[in-house]
Protein backbone atom coordinates (compact mmCIF):
# COMPACT_ATOMS: atom_id res chain seq x y z
CA UNK A 1 0.00 0.00 0.00
CA UNK A 2 2.81 2.35 0.81
CA UNK A 3 4.23 1.87 -2.69
CA UNK A 4 0.87 2.67 -4.26
CA UNK A 5 0.36 5.88 -2.34
CA UNK A 6 3.97 7.00 -2.85
CA UNK A 7 3.03 7.70 -6.49
CA UNK A 8 0.71 10.46 -5.28
CA UNK A 9 2.40 11.69 -2.11
CA UNK A 10 5.95 12.62 -1.17
CA UNK A 11 5.16 11.64 2.42
CA UNK A 12 3.40 8.24 2.31
CA UNK A 13 1.28 7.47 5.32
CA UNK A 14 -0.07 4.11 6.39
CA UNK A 15 -2.52 4.13 9.26
CA UNK A 16 -5.05 1.92 10.96
CA UNK A 17 -8.76 1.87 10.31
CA UNK A 18 -11.36 -0.10 12.19
CA UNK A 19 -15.06 -0.11 11.49
CA UNK A 20 -15.54 -2.18 14.61
CA UNK A 21 -14.33 0.69 16.87
CA UNK A 22 -15.34 3.37 14.38
CA UNK A 23 -11.71 4.54 14.20
CA UNK A 24 -11.28 6.21 10.83
CA UNK A 25 -9.13 9.22 11.75
CA UNK A 26 -6.10 7.79 9.90
CA UNK A 27 -8.27 7.29 6.83
CA UNK A 28 -9.36 10.94 6.97
CA UNK A 29 -5.69 12.05 6.95
CA UNK A 30 -4.86 10.34 3.65
CA UNK A 31 -6.69 12.72 1.27
CA UNK A 32 -4.92 15.72 2.78
CA UNK A 33 -1.53 14.07 2.19
CA UNK A 34 -2.13 13.31 -1.47
CA UNK A 35 -0.38 15.57 -3.96
CA UNK A 36 -3.43 16.43 -6.05
CA UNK A 37 -1.42 17.73 -9.03
CA UNK A 38 0.63 14.54 -9.17
CA UNK A 39 -2.52 12.44 -8.80
CA UNK A 40 -4.27 14.24 -11.66
CA UNK A 41 -1.18 14.01 -13.87
CA UNK A 42 -0.79 10.27 -13.22
CA UNK A 43 -4.45 9.61 -13.98
CA UNK A 44 -5.15 11.91 -16.91
CA UNK A 45 -1.88 12.60 -18.75
CA UNK A 46 -1.51 9.00 -20.07
CA UNK A 47 -5.13 9.06 -21.26
CA UNK A 48 -4.70 12.45 -22.91
CA UNK A 49 -1.48 11.34 -24.63
CA UNK A 50 -3.14 8.16 -25.84
CA UNK A 51 -6.06 10.15 -27.27
CA UNK A 52 -3.67 12.57 -28.97
CA UNK A 53 -1.74 9.64 -30.49
CA UNK A 54 -5.01 8.16 -31.80
CA UNK A 55 -6.02 11.50 -33.32
CA UNK A 56 -2.61 11.92 -34.97
CA UNK A 57 -2.82 8.42 -36.51
CA UNK A 58 -6.34 9.14 -37.76
CA UNK A 59 -5.23 12.43 -39.31
CA UNK A 60 -2.26 10.71 -40.99
CA UNK A 61 -4.59 8.13 -42.54
CA UNK A 62 -6.96 10.87 -43.73
CA UNK A 63 -4.06 12.86 -45.18
CA UNK A 64 -2.72 9.86 -47.08
CA UNK A 65 -6.22 9.13 -48.40
CA UNK A 66 -6.57 12.70 -49.64
CA UNK A 67 -3.18 12.63 -51.33
CA UNK A 68 -3.73 9.19 -52.89
CA UNK A 69 -3.49 8.90 -56.66
CA UNK A 70 -6.92 7.64 -57.71
CA UNK A 71 -6.04 6.97 -61.36
CA UNK A 72 -5.00 3.39 -60.57
CA UNK A 73 -8.26 2.79 -58.72
CA UNK A 74 -10.23 4.35 -61.59
CA UNK A 75 -8.45 2.03 -64.05
CA UNK A 76 -9.30 -1.01 -61.93
CA UNK A 77 -12.94 0.04 -61.65
CA UNK A 78 -13.12 0.58 -65.42
CA UNK A 79 -11.50 -2.84 -66.03
CA UNK A 80 -13.91 -4.47 -63.59
CA UNK A 81 -16.92 -2.84 -65.26
CA UNK A 82 -15.63 -3.94 -68.70
CA UNK A 83 -15.33 -7.48 -67.36
CA UNK A 84 -18.90 -7.38 -66.06
CA UNK A 85 -20.10 -6.06 -69.46
CA UNK A 86 -18.26 -8.87 -71.30
CA UNK A 87 -19.59 -11.46 -68.86
CA UNK A 88 -23.13 -10.16 -69.38
CA UNK A 89 -22.67 -10.30 -73.17
CA UNK A 90 -21.46 -13.92 -73.05
CA UNK A 91 -24.27 -14.90 -70.72
CA UNK A 92 -26.86 -13.39 -73.05
CA UNK A 93 -25.22 -15.04 -76.08
CA UNK A 94 -25.16 -18.49 -74.41
CA UNK A 95 -28.77 -18.16 -73.19
CA UNK A 96 -29.92 -16.40 -76.33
Amino acid sequence: MEAQISRYSSNPFVGLVSTFDNKIDDFKKIPSLIDKDSYIKNIFIPKILSNIETIVKDLEVRKSAIEMDTSEIDDKIRSFMDGIYEFDKRLRYENG
